[in-house]
């Protein structure tokens, strides 16, 4: 699974049904449907996060140093729903980065207002980027909703 793009990312998965016992020989797998209707879901099926699958169904066969295998092989391909990470992480960024621009309209001499209202922005965009962390696994590369966030904790710094 590659994340890079998460949320706007698709991923595609595979399952395989393989025969390591029997040969071609002995045992052919074959789809007992056409390709187009060997492997569909339920129209009341619903994934929350995944937009409906797009499947592809292949018949073939492994070659192995014990001979040819017959295999099955379902190719699934899913879309990420965006609105769920519009609502709960982009939009409160803008939202937070727009009222830090307040800053830039207040006077000059009104430091106080100035510094709690840049510390009140930089702690509510950690808390922000700590809770869009949260849901997603440990990788070793950087996602996209916690770069977001922390160019736009650069953008609402005060200058």
């Amino acid at each position: 699974m590659q994340l890079r793009l998460y949320p706007m990312d698709t991923q595609e998965c595979e399952i395989y049904l393989e025969s390591y016992g029997y040969s071609t020989e002995i045992l052919y797998l074959h789809w007992h449907w056409d390709k187009d209707t060997a492997f569909s879901m339920e129209p009341n099926l619903e994934l929350p996060n995944f937009m409906r699958p797009i499947s592809d169904s292949i018949e073939c066969v492994d070659t192995y140093s014990m001979g040819l295998f017959s295999c099955l092989k379902v190719k699934l391909k899913l879309q990420r729903r965006i609105s769920y990470h519009l609502t709960q992480t982009y939009l409160p960024t803008i939202l937070i980065v727009s009222v830090s621009w307040v800053t830039f309209w207040l006077s000059v001499e009104a430091v106080p207002a100035r510094v709690s209202l840049g510390i009140t922005t930089l702690l509510t965009m950690t808390t922000l980027i700590g809770g869009a962390k949260q849901g997603l696994p440990a990788v070793s590369y950087i996602k996209v909703p916690p770069h977001v966030a922390l160019t736009s904790a650069d953008i609402a710094r005060p200058r």
